[in-house]
């Protein structure tokens, strides 16, 4: 079998364009001064995932990072932007903030029901990924220039509750960083020509809601 090896190249020349290199890297610290990366913590805390047993999980797309190609009819019901620029900063430009909350709101609740995990269960799988933005973190969202729902929070503790009590392993993802880690593209949650992140100010924010989420 032969695989491609160019997506996971760029995966990780991207990755790197805004880590430092290991020697000159400070140590990424929560809020309890523990490194994120502590690689000498035992596997068993909740925390960490296990040295051992196979993951077999499913991607919650667009649930908390709205991709409109993956969730089209929910989209066009949410009166989303039907043509580009479309990202959850463009549907709020449109909807306004209360409108867009409300909106937004109603996608959390909906978009997957707990007898999804159900299902989840029966096929095998004990893993969830749960794709994340970073203004999820309201305290680091610019309101007067950065438009995004709110109320997330609260959703995604409920969705979380829902994979712990099955005995799941959760993989929480920061896939729109702020200011945008890629150009033209709405899983950064802001569908943008340039992107914006990789400018010490936006690392910060990066940190901020790393610390926060952890």
């Amino acid at each position: 079998m032969k695989f491609n090896l160019l997506p996971l190249l760029a995966l990780i020349s991207t990755s790197h364009g805004w880590l430092p290199s290991e020697e000159n890297r400070e140590p990424l610290l929560g809020r309890d001064g523990t490194s994120l990366f502590n690689n000498s913590l035992s596997s068993d805390g909740k925390r960490w995932l296990p040295g051992s047993t196979p993951i077999r999980g499913v991607n919650l797309g667009s649930l908390f990072v709205s991709e409109p190609w993956m969730m089209t009819p929910t989209w066009n019901g949410m009166n989303c932007p039907q043509s580009e620029p479309r990202s959850e900063f463009d549907c709020m430009l449109k909807l306004g903030q209360t409108g867009g909350d409300s909106a937004f709101q109603k996608h959390y609740q909906d978009w997957i029901p707990e007898s999804d995990f159900d299902k989840m269960v029966s096929y095998g799988l004990n893993t969830v990924r749960i794709p994340v933005g970073y203004w999820m973190y309201e305290d680091i969202v610019y309101k007067d220039s950065e438009h995004f729902p709110r109320g997330g929070l609260a959703h995604l503790k409920r969705i979380c509750g829902y994979a712990s009590n099955r005995g799941f392993y959760i993989i929480l993802d920061l896939h729109g960083a702020p200011g945008a880690q890629v150009a033209n593209n709405a899983f950064t949650g802001q569908y943008t020509p340039n992107p914006g992140f990789y400018q010490d100010y936006q690392f910060d924010r990066a940190y901020k809601f790393l610390a926060w989420l952890r």
